[in-house]
């Protein structure tokens, strides 16, 4: 077991090809061909939970409300290069003219790779102003200083900062359970799990039971406790069919019919 961070997941599998990976962001049909170049045989990919990321800067920054175009401005590279101040996003007074300073998770995260190439599809990103090991240690570093923005997660909790409603049009979502659970909250991601149907059949066995497992009514409420967000029975089922197994009578007590009562 290791927590290196999701972007140093494939390298640890095509090392070790019967282990699973756990992935912080989606896995597309790209990753799951570079590990078959990596030496895995029939790689698959279950998204077994959800995770709600926030936008957050210091308690003592006038904003309340930012939308995707705004902060695209302050956190992707401008093409003229110049230096990003909080005026940027109609901030006045004395911090108008102040320097936007990021901090993020560093490039081994599944976070990083989530927010450049799924929130901003691949757009240059501006270099962090530093790097942290932990969501927890991002919200810190934003509680100590006024110009600090990043993006963490929604469950995570610092002294002296705030959340930003994101806005979309006349639309403001503050980022509670009820949006996230009905899918309207903009900024989800998938936690994924990795492995190779391809092994040995005993290996192929054990994992696709794990991963049947986390996909069951038991491994959903294990992840509403770690702080996560379960999917939605029809995602399961749609998950579960990827694991190529037969429906029994446990599997359909774990992820319930159309209108059953469970």
């Amino acid at each position: 077991i290791s927590a290196e961070g999701s972007e140093t997941v494939f390298a640890r599998l095509s090392k070790n090809p019967t282990s699973i990976g756990i992935l912080s962001r989606p896995v597309t049909p790209a990753d799951l061909e570079k590990l078959k170049s990596l030496g895995l045989k029939n790689p698959v990919a279950i998204s077994v939970a959800r995770d709600g990321m926030g936008v957050y800067v210091h308690e003592s920054n006038p904003l309340k409300t930012i939308t995707y175009a705004q902060l695209a401005a302050l956190l992707c590279a401008d093409e003229d290069s110049e230096k990003v101040t909080w005026s940027k996003v109609g901030v006045d007074g004395k911090l108008a003219e102040q320097p936007v300073q990021i901090y993020g998770r560093g490039k081994n995260s599944g976070t990083h790779t989530f927010v450049s190439q799924f929130l901003f599809h691949g757009h240059t990103m501006r270099q962090h102003t530093q790097d942290l090991d932990s969501n927890a240690d991002v919200l810190s570093a934003i509680g100590k200083n006024p110009l600090a923005i990043g993006i963490a997660d929604l469950k995570v909790s610092a002294k002296s900062v705030k959340r930003l409603g994101l806005q979309d049009k006349t639309t403001v979502f503050d980022g509670d359970d009820h949006e996230v659970l009905l899918g309207h909250y903009p900024i989800i991601r998938p936690l994924t799990l990795v492995f190779d149907l391809g092994q040995k059949p005993q290996v192929v066995a054990a994992n696709r039971e794990f991963a049947r497992y986390a996909l069951t009514q038991a491994g959903q409420t294990q992840a509403i406790l770690a702080g996560f967000f379960p999917f939605d029975p029809p995602t399961l089922r749609g998950e579960m069919s990827k694991l190529k197994i037969e429906t029994s009578a446990r599997v359909a007590d774990a992820v319930p019919e159309k209108g059953d009562a469970k």
